[in-house]
């Protein structure tokens, strides 16, 4: 139901995704009140400066910017902007602890005959704009999509995070074993987890 994207082209020598994804299902007494738990779950994916208030167990921070990593008090997200995230975790305690993500394009989508409704956007996480290229370290294989999907009385609230995993034709046993522990950290990577506060207050 939800649409695919592919971000690989087939010259890269990268060898395997890591797919990680998040998500929170509501089924509703009757079709009427999906569709309208959808449309608001739509309204609050799309309030990014208020996700803080709705992710109430979490002390994450999100505020959405224009391309340049101004504030933005108050408007609807288009591509272009940037999500300025910071999860407060000791792995991203540090002095740049925010993570940016540049929303690249909306998901809108509706079928009938299937009675089901897609909305979300695909956002790649992308450097600190505020940083210059020799101090920001390049995150360019990391791509989020949050999704608001309605499949009759169901209504669902996901995030996946997708994360390109580097490899070589020839792989050393060293290699492949650091390759291997390299995957394991990004499996517990704090926002895998703190994702999912968001996600319930999107579809209360």
């Amino acid at each position: 139901m939800v649409t695919q994207y592919s971000f690989i082209q087939p010259e890269t020598s990268y060898s395997s995704v890591v797919n990680k994804d998040v998500t929170k299902k509501i089924e509703a007494p009757t079709r009427h009140e999906a569709m309208v738990l959808f449309e608001n779950a739509k309204k609050r994916l799309n309030d990014i400066n208020n996700w803080t208030l709705f992710s109430e167990k979490s002390p994450a921070e999100f505020q959405l910017t224009d391309g340049e990593g101004n504030l933005l008090s108050a408007s609807t997200p288009q591509p272009g902007n940037l999500i300025k995230v910071r999860f407060h975790a000791p792995a991203s305690d540090t002095q740049h602890a925010y993570i940016w993500y540049r929303i690249e394009n909306f998901i809108h989508e509706k079928n009938l005959l299937k009675d089901t409704e897609d909305f979300g956007f695909n956002t790649r996480q992308i450097r600190d704009p505020f940083l210059s290229n020799d101090q920001a370290d390049s995150n360019s294989g990391v791509t989020c999509i949050f999704m608001i999907t309605r499949s009759g009385c169901i209504v669902s609230a996901l995030e996946v995070e997708t994360r390109k995993v580097f490899g070589h034709k020839t792989v050393s046993p060293f290699s492949k074993l650091r390759n291997k522990f390299s995957t394991m950290l990004d499996l517990v990577n704090p926002s895998n987890h703190q994702w999912k506060p968001l996600l319930n207050g999107v579809l209360q």
